[in-house]
């Protein structure tokens, strides 16, 4: 649906920018619509509609990616709108990799009450916990402190 209300009319902007690291090769353009008429009414608020394309090569091969976002947002700039995607991607990375990769959190099977969110929080906590103590590696923070419980209460002991 978004991306067919942005099929015929033109951006009103785009901005480009261009990542190499660790090898990869990236290419990300963002263009913006604020024209929302073909949103549904239903969808209030409304102010953009954005649109990144992703290209470029991983490990030598080619990819390519369309992402679409809405915004209540009006009358910002492609290039700002990029940081604001970007920045995002940063911190949903950051936490979730060590929800995903450290917890395992996608392939959790706790029952589909409130347990699982009253997990996710410990989880949280645990990284927050972790990382405000200076240990940036999750992963070895938990191995090291698993059964260590002296060494966990010094770390969540507040400071006077």
């Amino acid at each position: 649906m978004i991306q067919a209300s942005t099929a015929e009319i033109p951006a009103i902007e785009s901005y480009t920018s261009t990542t190499k690291g660790r090898g990869r090769l990236e290419y990300r353009q963002v263009s913006v619509w604020h024209d929302c008429s073909r949103i549904p009414k239903e969808w209030n608020g409304i102010k953009s509609i954005i649109h990144l394309r992703s290209y470029g090569q991983r490990d030598g091969k080619p990819y390519e990616h369309d992402h679409y976002y809405i915004s209540s947002l009006g009358k910002t700039s492609a290039q700002k709108f990029a940081e604001y995607i970007r920045l995002h991607w940063q911190i949903e990375n950051n936490l979730h990799r060590e929800l995903d990769v450290v917890f395992q959190e996608d392939t959790t099977k706790e029952p589909s009450n409130d347990v699982h969110k009253k997990f996710a929080i410990f989880r949280k906590i645990a990284i927050n916990i972790f990382r405000k103590n200076g240990l940036k590696k999750i992963k070895p923070a938990i191995e090291s402190h698993i059964n260590r419980i002296d060494e966990i209460i010094k770390l969540i002991r507040f400071r006077t």
